[in-house]
């Protein structure tokens, strides 16, 4: 064999070695635990699906035992629905509830206390260590994932399912049929109830925000703020805005989901910064903030915002008005006029916008004496005792 075929065949394993590092690099990364915020997700070998919930010890006499199954958790994903669940689990568990969460987006093995493991869509016993955990529950809760899907896997398994449902289409025509496992669903807002043929035992529970450590003090606040520049939350509509009020200053926070429409060329007096864990330092510097939202079945960052007396502009999503309830200053999505209109008067005059920071605050303090979570136990907490065994 000459020296030139040598030279190819040591090319190419040499190619081959690089990509196979290069494709095993998340494997590795996430077995010693150094996946990072704003990663991808790392990719998981079989061993690590079958082996997942070994650590998991056997349940105690006593114990209250909640799965919680959903596609993704944090810290990967910070959208509403997961800051919702990480709260009533933090919640749950001063109740004395044991709550493990399953994933198909896995990246950590634990988030402030609580396990995580990862799961495959479609195959939710790739390892005997979570069928087991499935055996042990008292109750399973199923958020933003196929209750379709996932009923079918579990038949076999006489466990109580509870469906969270925090969007419009999330498992509708499901719950319009009877199943053998015992079904109950969480609303997190009236109008979704409403609206849904639903024929299982429910309840609304509005998601509950800390508001304290949002009331800030404004540090020359000066802008008009939307946060996530997604499609979905107005990232189109910013621009837009920039464009017809120039004296106006804008800011945009990339969410840490969806594709983000960004302005190229940005307008002068359009400001964007990355996306930020710590909302507060947003919340000092907006003097107004706008949720342009297509869809939203609450409104987080409108509750998190009027904890400082920051008037809001909202879309008219059903979800957004019963969120900010008296505090309602709204428009059509699509009618930029209106915007321009409510956003001028705010940002230049006075008296307007104290009136709208009243409510604001006013608003918040209604939502702050719900008990929510409480009720979320006490429906909880029935649900599992009608089905003990």
């Amino acid at each position: 064999m000459d020296g030139s075929l040598w030279k190819s065949i040591l090319l190419f394993l040499c190619v081959g070695l690089a990509v196979y590092s290069i494709i095993n690099l998340k494997q590795r990364a996430v077995k010693i635990g150094a996946w990072k915020d704003g990663e991808d997700d790392p990719m998981l070998t079989p061993d690590m699906y079958r082996n997942a919930g070994a650590d998991i010890p056997p349940k105690k006499a006593g114990e209250k035992r909640i799965i919680w199954v959903m596609i993704s958790y944090l810290p990967n994903v910070r959208a509403g629905s997961e800051l919702t669940a990480e709260d009533q689990i933090a919640f749950l568990q001063k109740k004395g509830w044991t709550i493990y969460v399953l994933v198909t987006r896995w990246v950590v093995p634990e988030h402030r206390g609580v396990k995580i493991y990862p799961i495959q869509a479609g195959r939710v016993f790739d390892s005997p260590h979570i069928e087991a955990l499935y055996k042990s529950a008292d109750l399973i809760c199923l958020q933003n994932y196929s209750l379709s899907e996932f009923s079918l896997q579990v038949s076999h398994i006489p466990r109580p399912i509870v469906v969270f449902i925090h969007s419009q289409n999330d498992n509708k025509d499901i719950l319009n049929f009877r199943m053998e496992t015992p079904i109950y669903v969480v609303y997190n807002v009236n109008f979704i109830k409403l609206e849904s043929a639903n024929l299982h035992p429910s309840i609304v529970i509005h998601p509950k925000v800390e508001t304290a450590p949002f009331r800030v003090s404004k540090k020359n606040a000066k802008y008009v703020t939307l946060i996530n520049c997604n499609d979905n939350k107005g990232g189109e509509i910013l621009i837009k805005l920039a464009e017809a009020l120039p004296d106006i200053q804008f800011l945009g926070i990339k969410g840490g989901y969806s594709g983000q429409i960004i302005a190229d060329p940005r307008p002068p007096n359009l400001t964007y910064m990355e996306t930020q864990t710590d909302m507060r330092h947003v919340y000092e510097k907006t003097k107004v903030l706008i949720v342009p939202s297509k869809t939203e079945t609450w409104g987080r960052v409108a509750v998190e915002g009027m904890a400082s007396g920051t008037p809001i502009v909202v879309s008219r999503s059903p979800g957004l008005l019963e969120c900010v309830g008296k505090s309602e200053n709204s428009c059509d999505r699509a009618n930029i006029s209106c915007w321009i209109e409510k956003i001028n008067k705010l940002m230049t005059d006075e008296k307007a916008y104290a009136e709208a920071s009243a409510l604001s605050k006013e608003r918040v303090a209604e939502l702050d004496t719900e008990k929510e979570y409480e009720r979320l136990n006490t429906f909880l907490e029935d649900a599992a005792k009608r089905h003990k065994e």
